[in-house]
């Protein structure tokens, strides 16, 4: 999953957490850090962090922190 975010594999991703979520609901909570990242860096819309719980936004950081690109990089 970190793979598909720093390649910017954004729908890709998606669809994977889509279908993880769908197909194994014991594993949603652990998903939801990624769908949610996935969809921030798509879309770079901050009401998407805004409106997540504190629990959870812990874990988008760190997975943000994790794909970050240098500056060089965003080209």
């Amino acid at each position: 999953m970190f793979e598909l975010l720093k390649d910017s594999e954004y729908d890709f991703a998606i669809n994977i957490v889509e279908i993880l979520q769908k197909e194994h609901k014991d594993i949603f909570e652990i998903c939801e850090p990624f769908m949610i990242s996935a969809k921030y860096l798509k879309t770079n819309d901050e009401s998407i962090l805004e409106n997540t719980s504190s629990i959870v936004l812990e874990g988008v950081k760190k997975i943000l922190k994790a794909v970050e690109k240098p500056n060089n990089e965003n080209s």
